[in-house]
């Protein structure tokens, strides 16, 4: 993993194996928090997970329930906050605070061109219909290795302001080829600042 900015953009390179055939989807994902969402700083994206998702054991069999935060809730139990869903004047608050979480995923795939959809997480994971990041993807030996990056303001909901001065909080997952939903690799949470300053990921500053 290697982060760097400048005086307009962000950027993230991610590299890891490929395992499985090569010509099906793989997707990398990162989720990153700017010290709103509590549980993002303690645990990194598993914040967003809860035991009553789709495919996880407290969920019913047609359940889609995507990944939430519980300050979108009105009610929590040890297995979720189900469709407890707090007003959407309630949601539209706690987006406006900035309590959610930003998304990126890369999706690549062998002889086709790379995609990349971005997004927020707050009651459930929204994807912008006009994504801010862009993407680069190559395949280097047997590694993928993907490029992305976007402009460190973006005036649209659902964006986190990238600047110096602040600590932000960063999960990754990676879904190898053909692996869907819960079969996938999660990290810990990380932190991450820009230059300067100290932090498990320090982006450096580039002209």
């Amino acid at each position: 993993m290697q982060t760097a900015w400048d005086q307009q953009r962000f950027y993230l390179r991610a590299s890891w194996p490929v395992r499985g055939a090569a010509d099906q989807l793989s997707r990398f994902t990162v989720m990153f928090d700017d010290g709103q969402v509590a549980e993002a700083t303690r645990a990194g994206c598993w914040g967003a997970c809860h035991d009553d998702l789709k495919d996880m054991p407290s969920a019913a069999p047609n359940d889609v329930r995507s990944k939430y935060l519980v300050a979108s809730r009105s009610k929590v139990t040890r297995q979720g906050g189900g469709d407890n869903m707090k007003s959407p004047s309630e949601l539209g608050a706690l987006r406006a605070q900035g309590k959610f979480l930003e998304y990126w995923q890369a999706r690549v795939r062998t002889g086709t061109p790379p995609q990349v959809v971005d997004g927020y997480v707050l009651e459930q994971r929204h994807a912008n219909p006009h994504s801010a990041v862009d993407i680069e993807a190559r395949q280097d030996g047997n590694r993928w290795v993907v490029e992305l990056s976007r402009p460190l303001v973006v005036d649209a909901p659902g964006r986190k302001t990238l600047a110096t001065g602040t600590t932000y909080t960063l999960g990754f997952a990676v879904h190898e080829a053909g692996d869907a939903d819960r079969s996938h690799y999660v990290s810990f949470g990380y932190n991450l600042k820009l230059a300067p300053g100290s932090a498990d990921l320090t982006a450096k500053r580039v002209e």
